[in-house]
């Protein structure tokens, strides 16, 4: 989807700019990913819980979604000065910051910082999008990271879970 937006030139006149558009993608996911559970202690999947629940793109997720979700990220080591996201790059994971302190980049200007118990990279597993910003490693760190095929597998197969259970709900409901 993209859109015309009007933009003034430094002489006043109106210039036409094309906005860039976000479009999910179809939801035709494969049933045959495996969604490993990756061991963690209790600090990191609390760590881990509280950025999804911080977060306003995933904070109405239910809470067997988030444990799935804590339960399949897995851990990336970032050094000092590597790029996590890139502005303008196709996107397919979800971060959450473990350990160290990391920038974020927009249009080559430094919009400001996060640390420790912050996701970031949400929109790339929501939406098919490019990536808005850029997240830069200012010292050593880790981050957990959920692939988008994870995510959708676990969003409809907690989808075909609540269905069944409803399903199976009204097969005990007496007829009127």
């Amino acid at each position: 989807l993209n859109t015309i937006q009007d933009s003034y030139s430094v002489a006043g006149q109106i210039a036409l700019t094309k906005k860039q558009g976000v479009s999910g993608q179809s939801l035709a996911v494969p049933h045959d990913v495996q969604i490993d559970v990756h061991e963690k202690d209790f600090r990191s999947k609390t760590l881990i819980k509280e950025a999804i629940m911080e977060n306003d793109f995933l904070k109405n997720l239910s809470p067997s979604q988030v444990r799935e979700l804590v339960d399949a990220m897995h851990e990336k080591k970032v050094p000092k000065g590597c790029y996590v996201i890139r502005e303008g790059e196709s996107g397919s994971y979800l971060y959450v910051a473990a350990e160290g302190d990391y920038e974020v980049i927009k249009d080559g200007k430094v919009l400001g910082s996060l640390g420790a118990g912050k996701a970031f990279g949400e929109l790339a597993i929501l939406y098919n999008c490019k990536r808005t910003a850029s997240i830069k490693a200012l010292v050593d760190g880790k981050v957990w990271a959920l692939e988008r095929k994870v995510f959708q597998q676990i969003m409809v197969s907690s989808g075909m879970k609540k269905i069944d259970n409803q399903l199976n709900f009204l097969k005990v409901v007496p007829l009127l």
